[in-house]
């Protein structure tokens, strides 16, 4: 049970939740343009249809299984972006050794560790010693 749960009213599709009763619901963002409207309609249609041929239980168990990966890819992605801002200074000595011709001190520079920062344990947890990125 979520907390939502009773403010969904019976019989209520997964599409129409998408083309706007679930506005009223959960914050589902309302389109303001052509592409927008075009997006959610078409997202509508494929769960509709994806709901018609695999049933409700297969339609939920593939929403909550995208929704981890989206989760999961959003937390490595934002690992790597922190890794690499924290390694700019290397990889653009790294780039300017490579650029000058001296591709053995552009491996020597990237050889180096990422400089430490806040969240560096938690990052490399995530995505691997990322060292050389």
């Amino acid at each position: 049970m979520t907390p939502h749960d009773d403010a969904i009213p019976l019989g209520v599709r997964l599409d129409e939740l998408i083309l706007g009763k679930g506005s009223d619901i959960f914050w589902i963002p309302k389109p303001t343009n052509s592409e927008q409207m075009e997006a959610t309609l078409e997202l509508a249609q494929s769960l509709r249809r994806y709901e018609r041929a695999f049933g409700l239980e297969s339609t939920i168990q593939q929403l909550t299984l995208l929704r981890a990966a989206a989760a999961t890819i959003g937390r490595k992605n934002a690992a790597t972006r922190r890794i690499h801002e924290a390694r700019r200074e290397i990889n653009a000595e790294a780039a300017a050794a490579r650029n000058a011709g001296n591709e053995a001190e552009a491996k020597a520079i990237e050889s180096r560790p990422t400089p430490d920062y806040p969240q560096r344990e938690a990052d490399e947890r995530e995505v691997g010693d990322v060292e050389r990125s």
